[in-house]
This record gives C-alpha cells, sequence and structure tokens, in this order.
C-alpha cells in the first residue's frame, strides 16, 4: 500500500503513518509495554505533578495542563517549534473544509496560550474533563511559517488546503518535518528516500539512507 499523504493531518492509513514516522515527531508517544513517554516534550504533565489541574472556564469543569518543548526541537529548516505551531494545527483540524482523518486527535484542546516571553511553554485547555488528556500520540504539529499561508488562501474551499499544501505540491521542502529523518526524494508509485535531519534535537540516526519502496 502507498502512503496517500505526507501531511500527518490528514493520514489515515497505517502506510502513511508509518512513512510520516520516520519524519516526524509529536509531543508524547507510547511504547511497546504501553507506557506513554515524552517525545518532543519535557515531560507528561498530571494531576499529580502539577502540570495538569481541574479547572473551570465559561462555566464547564474541564482540564488545563502545562506542555513544556523541548527548547532544542526545530523544523528542518532550524525553526524553532513552538506554541503557535500547535494552535496553527489546532485550528487546522477545526476547519469544516478540510479532511482530517480524526479530527478528535486535535480538537480535543480547545485553545492553546502561551506568554510570549515563553513560546515553548504551552497551555492547553480541553474540550471536556478528560482522563486522557495526556494522550496526545496523534496530534502532530504542522509548521505554521510554512502552511499557514496555504491555509489562508484555501480555507474556504473544500479540501483546498490539503490539495496545496506543501506535503503534496513540495514534499521535499526544508521546514516540513522535525523527526529524525528527512524527505530527500518522493517518486509516487515507487519509492522514498529518507536522509539524516541534521537539524534533530534528539539521539542523531544511525543509518545514512533509507530506501522506503
Amino acid at each position: 500500500q502507498e502512503f496517500e499523504s505526507l501531511n500527518p493531518m490528514v493520514t489515515t492509513t497505517v502506510a502513511s503513518f508509518y512513512t510520516y514516522g520516520f519524519v516526524g515527531r509529536g509531543l508524547v508517544s507510547i511504547d511497546a509495554q504501553g507506557q506513554w513517554y515524552p517525545q518532543m516534550a519535557k515531560a507528561i504533565p498530571s494531576l499529580e505533578n502539577g502540570g495538569a489541574k481541574i479547572a473551570t472556564v465559561d462555566g464547564q469543569k474541564t482540564i488545563q495542563a502545562t506542555w513544556e518543548i523541548n527548547e532544542k526541537a526545530q523544523w528542518n529548516d532550524g525553526t524553532p517549534i513552538t506554541c503557535a505551531d500547535f494552535q496553527f494545527t489546532r485550528n487546522v483540524a477545526d476547519n469544516d473544509n478540510v479532511s482530517v482523518g480524526s479530527k478528535e486527535y486535535f480538537t480535543v484542546v480547545k485553545t492553546v496560550e502561551w506568554d510570549p516571553a515563553t513560546p515553548q511553554k504551552c497551555l492547553f485547555t480541553y474540550d471536556k474533563l478528560r482522563w486522557d488528556f495526556y494522550q496526545l500520540g496523534h496530534f502532530f504539529p504542522l509548521p505554521k511559517h510554512l502552511e499557514e499561508p496555504i491555509f489562508e488562501k484555501h480555507k474556504n474551499e473544500k479540501q483546498g488546503y490539503e490539495k496545496n499544501s506543501n506535503y503534496v505540491t513540495n514534499p521535499t521542502l526544508p521546514g516540513l518535518y522535525n523527526g529524525p529523518y528527512q524527505v530527500a526524494e518522493v517518486k509516487l508509485g515507487s519509492h522514498v528516500v529518507f536522509v539524516p535531519n541534521s537539524k534533530y534535537y534528539g539521539e542523531a540516526p544511525k543509518i545514512s539512507k533509507i530506501l522506503l519502496k
């Protein structure tokens, strides 16, 4: 099976998630034992550690959690990943004209707020009182600095954003990815080539080239 898109927002198939796994990272992930661990986040907020709290917003009880992004986390063009990227991603997912694989992956977060002085410390307010608020394994951010102009231009067209996204029109563009690898070549119906991302904040990958056929 071939992946449908390298845009993490519109992926639905196992092939797509597998392909994106080389190049994308989120705040958290889950290990082979079923335990959640921080990936791009510094730590997982909880009621016990004080990173999350029950709050009343607009008369409704909900969860508010503070997510801190690793200060070294950046897109593969060197642009830092900030709360603004997560806010932008959430807003794109909430647009009725964008075909999202599962909107709830993103819209469980109602608002993303931050102090301009600390752009990587994000306050997530959720849509309701959730016990699983920390399970954001599919909330992969989009690079606002590259994708926002396209979204603003096409947001009123049905499927306008995803058809014109850089992930479709220019999938090797630096800045689209934040994982250990970046896309060097895409030949639809044939293969994708991955090479190490020199801007990756985590452990450097040990394989110099991957050809996914």
